[in-house]
């Protein structure tokens, strides 16, 4: 979510992009601090001695013992080295780290912002002139050998395809996808990634055991993609995930689903649309006692500026004995992120943005944590109330009632069909027309409604 909302900003401000690769990225770095030896098996120590053979007395049983001086692949210090060596060069022209996330660094040229995005040796840098880019691509080459580089506004970046035009930034993956599918074999065509019986463990036969490696590679790509570009199907992806150890032909039907709901809408893309006030605005949900565990589902939808930046869907750690404390219990495990990107945003030079905005369905839950009263049955809960409240008295954020109808993180919490599940994905992915008039979801309008806590708006 670092990434889309620098790209937001960089649609904002009708920014370039350039990507930057550095090929052997770990091998720049120097193997510094602890001495790591390494031990050449045979093979290896005879194609050595083929080169070197000055190296022929210190073989030993046709092996041969080397002291790393750069940070190899598969030693496990070596990624902290090169984010160093990588960072420690950009800082000396004068990048520096966006405090939230450290892989995201800034620096003013000419009063204009270029943002750097780092994700190991892959760099995307966006800044409104050409020349600072070509500038910072000329200072990386000094420093290393191997770095590829490609220009435009239209690229791919970590299996994403990009396209960033003013005001608007399109992301897909349409090819992962696409050889996804195909790997998978045909599926049937579905409207939805899931039924009303996601969430029901019912006993059934165990897949074997190539079936399970199957169902678990899969779900893992699922993840994937659903975690970038897809969030229509991260509750059904994050259900799949707590059963990867032990699937079932449930489980295989339900994996099926998806499938056969992505083959019907593998041309669907992420779009993100830039607004002039890029204030952060959560809707935070919870679906109570959904699993058989009797432990509740949490979900959010995060929007800067009127775009989606981060879905969350996830099972709650704990179990809760009514819809109150479900509620709590997602709010106050994912408050933390709504906070972090406001505050991100604000690192970015966004100073001016207001408050963020927390929008909830449930008026006993905004209750106890603007008003304060009740009687947690834990002091756990009570912390957790708490420390809501805290924010909201001290004005660090805001918590406002939305009608459960307008929920948009209902869909990341249970399977919700029909036209309120493509209603709610559509305005997630982007890609249908924002609703208009005084209840709009994140309609400009609807924020002065919105801003009196605890007052009920009617549908």
């Amino acid at each position: 979510h670092s990434m889309m909302m620098a790209l937001l900003i960089a649609a904002k401000e009708d920014r370039k992009a350039l990507k930057i690769d550095i090929g052997g990225a770990f091998l720049n770095a120097e193997m510094t601090g602890e001495e790591v030896i390494m031990e050449l098996d045979k093979l290896l120590t005879s194609i050595v001695k083929r080169y070197l053979p000055e190296l022929e007395p210190y073989v030993e049983d046709g092996k041969l013992l080397v002291r790393l001086d750069k940070a190899l692949y598969g030693c496990v210090q070596s990624a902290k080295l090169w984010y160093e060596k990588l960072t420690g060069v950009l800082k000396n022209i004068g990048f520096v780290p966006n405090p939230v996330d450290p892989c995201i660094m800034n620096k003013m040229v000419d009063g204009k912002q270029c943002t750097l995005c780092i994700f190991v040796d892959d760099i995307l840098a966006l800044s409104v002139d050409t020349k600072t880019l070509e500038w910072l691509l000329a200072e990386l080459r000094k420093e290393f050998d191997d770095v590829k580089a490609e220009m435009g506004n239209e690229l791919s970046y970590l299996g994403m395809y990009i396209q960033l035009t003013k005001g608007k930034v399109t992301i897909s993956m349409e090819q992962f996808l696409k050889e996804l599918l195909e790997d998978y074999g045909p599926v049937k065509q579905r409207n939805t990634p899931a039924t009303l019986r996601l969430f029901d463990n019912a006993a059934a036969e165990e897949l074997n055991d190539t079936e399970k490696k199957k169902f678990h590679t899969v779900v893992a790509k699922l993840l994937y993609l659903s975690k970038r570009t897809r969030a229509d199907i991260l509750t059904a992806v994050a259900y799949l995930c707590t059963r990867v150890k032990y699937p079932t032909k449930e489980d295989q039907k339900k994996l099926d689903r998806v499938m056969g709901y992505l083959s019907a809408t593998k041309d669907r893309k992420l779009v993100l649309t830039s607004e002039k006030d890029l204030r952060v605005i959560a809707y935070i949900d919870a679906a109570f006692g959904t699993h058989s565990d009797g432990k509740s589902h949490s979900g959010a939808a995060i929007f800067v500026g009127g775009a989606c930046v981060l879905a969350i869907s996830k099972k709650q750690k704990i179990v809760t004995k009514d819809s109150t404390e479900a509620e709590l219990v997602a709010l106050s495990d994912l408050i933390t992120v709504v906070e972090q990107c406001d505050e991100f945003m604000r690192e970015q030079g966004k100073k001016d943005m207001k408050i963020p905005i927390v929008l909830q369905d449930n008026m006993s839950t905004i209750s106890l944590v603007t008003k304060g009263g009740g009687k947690p049955r834990t002091k756990h809960l009570r912390v957790r109330q708490h420390l809501i409240k805290d924010k909201v008295s001290g004005k660090e954020i805001s918590i406002a009632y939305t009608p459960t109808t307008k929920m948009l993180a209902d869909a990341m919490t249970k399977p919700t069909q029909g036209e309120q599940f493509h209603w709610i994905v559509g305005r997630i992915m982007g890609d249908r027309p924002r609703p208009s008039g005084p209840h709009a979801m994140v309609d400009r309008g609807a924020l002065d409604v919105y801003a009196r806590p605890c007052n009920r708006v009617r549908d």
